[in-house]
């Protein structure tokens, strides 16, 4: 029992010592092969080449072994029509007992042919002095014999009580050489077709691909200091020239947006610094004289709280417009009065703003679906806009409407209007087309940036019209879901 045990207890051990043995060399094999085929890297040129020199050998393969078959099929077809003659041609001699002067041996030698006549088992005619004889009967088959093949007629006659037998023996001998030089020369030929293709594929292969080789070079060379470097699409009309233009596209998109990111990011310190120069210097003077003094104490404090209103303002809406190019500003849309809405916009407004005559004209309860806190922020903006840069006791009005299902609100005012040049960026951030009177009112240029981001996440649309010294109009498009005209 206790030698069982050890038994066990040995087979057990080299059975783990072999578990962990092949565990180890099949990790070992798998990293060699990952590392094979991680290190292992075929060029598109190579890969173009080889697919190509592939199919062409195929193709080339296919046609020369379907000629080789077809010249073999020639030669034995060939082969045995001349059998069949011999065999016709004896056979209208017995038939005739035409049996006199039978030797054809130095044709049948040339042709390789071996013929042999038996009459009631005798034999009266050999064209060689070949012994074979077959037994068995034939009707102009190819057989082995040895290593050698040949065309078999072997048949019987019966004519005016005398049995024939005739034994019709043709080598292919002279056929079998013709086709192994022909299969010979049909592989060299191949051989030297597919090098040849094979090095003008890869020439070929690597002038149509010469401008990906350019294009990776140019590539490689663009950086943050070098992003106006483009493709050179001069050349012929094809693919590689379209997604070089394509590419070239993405470089001016990307060059445009780095640039605006970068204006961005100088506006928006150039909006900081000010506020904060103002607060440093109001401390400064605070620090020297305004401890004891309560007139330049409550001025410098009112500045203070002033500069950093203006600054929360501006970092609110900064953060405002990174969520929205992050797409992760919260939009809890939910079907509501608009009209309500602005009119709500309209009375708070008259309330703190007494220099301006504001109206508003709505045709009765326009239903819309989306964010009431956005949507009411998008009114505030372009209301508080015209009041910027409308001069007091100028008039500013609000209308909405609903044709085809499409609310449609308007903004107008007659201030100071907007220059032709400027309409088509005062979307744009920090853009100002009066910089001494924004900067006067105390606006940031981020507003009508992001009241237009506002527009297009309900799917609207927003226009201008303006015309200097006339005044301005904005005309704003949603979708509206109902109307109850009051």
């Amino acid at each position: 029992m206790k030698i069982f045990k050890i038994f066990v207890y040995i087979f057990k051990t080299i059975f783990i010592i072999i578990k962990y043995t092949f565990k180890l060399l099949f990790s070992g094999l798998d990293k060699v092969i990952s590392d094979i085929k991680k290190n292992l890297r075929f060029s598109l040129n190579f890969k173009i080449t080889a697919a190509y020199t592939l199919l062409f050998s195929i193709i080339l393969s296919v046609v020369s072994f379907t000629i080789f078959i077809g010249f073999n099929y020639f030669l034995e077809y060939q082969g045995k029509q001349k059998a069949e003659g011999y065999k016709n041609y004896y056979e209208a001699r017995i038939k005739n007992n035409d049996l006199n002067n039978l030797e054809m041996s130095p044709i049948l030698n040339y042709d390789e042919t071996d013929i042999s006549i038996w009459k009631n088992d005798k034999t009266i005619y050999k064209s060689s002095d070949s012994k074979t004889e077959y037994t068995e009967e034939y009707n102009m088959e190819t057989l082995w014999i040895g290593s050698e093949r040949v065309i078999a007629d072997v048949y019987y006659l019966d004519i005016n009580g005398s049995s024939y037998k005739i034994q019709i023996i043709k080598s292919l001998k002279k056929e079998t050489y013709y086709s192994s030089v022909l299969g010979l020369a049909l592989a060299l030929i191949d051989i030297f077709i597919i090098w040849i293709s094979l090095i003008t594929g890869s020439k070929t292969s690597r002038r149509v691909l010469k401008p990906i080789d350019a294009m990776t070079d140019t590539v490689k060379k663009i950086s943050i200091s070098k992003l106006s470097t483009r493709l050179n699409v001069e050349g012929t009309q094809d693919e590689l020239k379209d997604l070089s233009r394509t590419f070239n596209n993405m470089l001016d998109r990307i060059q445009e947006s780095y640039e605006k990111e970068n204006q961005f990011v100088s506006d928006a310190s150039h909006e900081l610094r000010t506020p904060i120069a103002v607060i440093q210097g109001y401390i400064n003077l605070l620090d020297r004289w305004g401890k004891n003094d309560k007139e330049i104490l409550d001025e410098g404090i009112t500045a203070i709280k002033k500069e950093t209103e203006n600054m929360k303002d501006l970092v609110e809406k900064l953060l405002f417009l990174a969520r929205a190019d992050k797409n992760t500003q919260i939009v809890n849309k939910e079907d509501f009065n608009i009209n309500e809405v602005i009119e709500e916009v309209v009375k708070e407004t008259k309330m703190i703003d007494d220099n301006h005559n504001i109206s508003y004209e709505g045709v009765g309860d326009i239903i819309i679906n989306g964010d009431i806190k956005l949507i009411k922020e998008m009114f505030r903006i372009f209301i508080d806009n015209s009041i910027k840069y409308t001069n007091p006791g100028g008039e500013i009005k609000i209308t909405s409407s609903l044709n085809n299902n499409k609310a449609v609100f308007t903004i107008s005012d007659n201030g100071t209007g907007i220059k032709k040049e400027d309409l088509p960026y005062i979307f744009d951030r920090f853009y100002r087309a009066d910089k001494s009177r924004t900067k006067k009112s105390g606006g940031t240029g981020l507003g009508l940036s992001i009241a237009k981001w506002i527009v297009m996440i309900h799917n609207g649309e927003i226009s201008v019209e303006s015309k200097l010294d006339y005044g301005t109009k904005i005309i704003i498009t949603l979708d509206g879901k109902t109307v109850s005209l009051g």
